[in-house]
């Protein structure tokens, strides 16, 4: 019997957003199949398509969907362009996502644009005032002195402030 060689094909990248930063944690997916793969912290990706003609699908939260036609290459350089309406539908929670609609409890949103023009010096003063139940309290006048913020007067278990995750990442 004749055996069929299948061929793979590497296919290696990058995605970015239109200025040219990384995305990392795009999903690359060969169209039609389970096969797919993710950037990584640098943007990059690494994917073998069995089909040289496949068309990649290339999707990160807060950005439009592409499809690309490989048409035989093996370096791809995938810019996306940022998609406005369906970052106001998601919802950051915890260490997922969800729809806005799905969410129970309250929710306050405030965009960097209220308060890109204020003279403030960080992110506490930013929000103090801005969003219904936060409280923002200085501790002590001292310069660079630390600064409480109370969520409806509680927090995280064993401790009164909240939990921050920037990128991520607690802090």
């Amino acid at each position: 019997g004749q055996r069929t060689k299948i061929t793979q094909n590497t296919i290696n990248g990058t995605v970015s957003d239109k200025n040219g930063a990384p995305l990392p944690g795009a999903n690359i997916l060969e169209k039609g199949t389970t096969n797919g793969a993710q950037t990584d912290f640098n943007g990059n990706f690494s994917i073998d398509v069995t089909d040289e003609n496949a068309s990649l699908v290339i999707s990160y939260l807060g950005f439009k969907t592409a499809e690309i036609a490989v048409n035989g290459q093996t370096t791809l350089a995938i810019t996306l362009d940022e998609d406005a309406a369906g970052l106001d539908a998601v919802v950051v929670v915890g260490y997922g996502t969800t729809a806005k609609k799905d969410v129970t409890g309250a929710i306050s949103s405030i965009k960097g644009e209220d308060f890109k023009n204020q003279p403030v010096t960080g992110l506490d003063k930013a929000l103090q005032g801005r969003i219904a139940g936060l409280q923002v309290v200085r501790n002590g006048g001292a310069p660079g002195g630390s600064t409480s913020i109370r969520i409806r007067g509680t927090g995280t278990v064993n401790n009164s402030d909240p939990l921050y995750i920037v990128d991520g990442v607690p802090t």
